[in-house]
């Protein structure tokens, strides 16, 4: 009589053979997984050699790939075909449009083009509609498609910057209608010049830079500052400082030369730029310079081993020409005697006349404060202020060690020293 349960109508044997084949359908399951597996491992590590055989393989080891159909679809026919498989593929239709513009067929590449932009909000298809319409001669178009290519683009664009200089567009222009407001690609375009040493053109870009400026873009606005620096455009290097300073992206105080701030970081606090208006460390062998501490003062090791002259530390200074200041500078050294040989020294801007010096005082090991004046010269915007060591005539060379803790500057008052 039946009972009702299914299994107890299986025989041991039969249980036996049902166990077995479910475990050879798993083995079979499992061996199948594993050699898909290995053989999609192949397809890619063949893929990454990137030429088109690469690419042909690896469709045939795994059709259904995607990228693998886009690399390797070459011809009209083949890319039709790919596409049938991949409607919405915008690496496709930009094949097929750059395909039909080199038959010369310009309407039928336009339209592909567009179509691969409508579907891929990313850079490729704008950057290949901008050299599409720059190909032929269409402006309008070219500056649309180049700004919207810039205006998502992270990696470097110095490409797309060839391409708006080439149309022989005026700077302004490229400016106005090539460059996003996006602080990223301002900071490109801003480097771009810089390295061509375009610095007429840069002045408008730093300028936008500045308004969106961030830490992450300081390095880039000091070494714009140098720039401006080293070809005479103080007034402009000033103001990029000093705006800088007050959107506290730089640590220290406005410069105000009519009142006679004109001394960066004089206390040492911060560790020296060695750009724009801080101070300049020269590395020089036997010579040791750097902070003693993480907010100064300044120490200077010399192991007698220096050149007889060399220029240790230097600043420059923005002035009011004609103007009268007064320095004022606090060292001690570290043992009783030697330092002799150090002078502080007032420059011109091009360095070809000393306008006031100061020897550092070696009578006493305890902290002293020194002074000099200096008058800047008619026509001079900026003066250099420079730390110098000049080995003593008949004395050897010094062995010391010297600190700096403070440099001030001041107009200076009738009458002082």
């Amino acid at each position: 009589m039946p009972t009702g349960n299914p299994r107890a109508a299986v025989t041991p044997g039969r249980w036996l053979a049902v166990k077995r084949l479910a475990a050879l359908i798993g083995a079979g399951a499992l061996l199948a997984a594993t050699y898909w597996s290995l053989r999609l491992g192949y397809a890619d590590l063949v893929y990454a050699r990137g030429t088109e055989e690469a690419a042909e393989t690896a469709v045939r080891l795994a059709p259904a790939c995607a990228a693998y159909l886009e690399a390797a679809a070459k011809g009209r026919e083949g890319l039709e075909l790919a596409r049938e498989a991949l409607p919405t593929s915008s690496k496709l239709l930009i094949k097929l449009g750059l395909l039909s513009e080199s038959e010369g067929d310009l309407a039928a590449a336009e339209r592909y083009l567009l179509r691969a932009a409508s579907v891929d909000r990313g850079y490729l298809p704008r950057w290949t509609l901008a050299n599409f319409y720059f190909r032929q001669n269409r402006m309008d178009e070219f500056w649309k498609w180049g700004r919207q290519a810039g205006d998502m683009a992270y990696s470097d664009q110095s490409a797309l910057f060839d391409l708006y200089w080439r149309t022989g567009a005026r700077p302004e222009e490229i400016l106005a209608r090539g460059i996003p407001d996006r602080p990223q690609i301002l900071a490109q375009y801003l480097n771009y010049l810089l390295l061509r040493d375009r610095i007429a053109e840069a002045e408008p870009v730093g300028e936008r830079l500045l308004e969106a400026a961030t830490r992450d873009s300081l390095p880039l606005l000091v070494s714009y500052s140098n720039h401006l620096l080293r070809t005479g455009r103080f007034r402009i290097a000033l103001d990029v400082w000093n705006r800088l300073c007050m959107r506290g992206i730089l640590p220290y105080q406005p410069l105000d030369p009519p009142q006679g701030r004109i001394i960066t970081n004089g206390d040492f606090r911060w560790h020296p730029l060695a750009a724009g208006f801080d101070w300049r460390i020269q590395q020089i062998e036997g010579v040791s310079i750097g902070l003693s501490g993480p907010s100064g003062p300044l120490r200077i090791a010399f192991s007698g081993k220096q050149p007889e002259h060399c220029l240790l530390l230097e600043q420059i200074l923005p002035v009011a020409q004609g103007s009268t200041y007064r320095l004022d500078f606090r060292t001690r050294r570290a043992e009783p005697s030697g330092g002799a040989g150090l002078i502080w020294r007032v420059w011109d801007y091009e360095g070809a006349r000393v306008l006031a010096e100061r020897s550092i005082g070696t009578e006493i090991k305890e902290e002293q404060n020194q002074s000099f004046v200096f008058t800047a010269p008619a026509g001079d915007p900026a003066v250099r202020l420079r730390l110098e060591y000049h080995r003593p005539l008949g004395q050897p060379r010094t062995e010391a060690t010297i600190y700096i803790s403070a440099v001030l500057g001041s107009p200076e008052i009738s009458g002082g020293r």
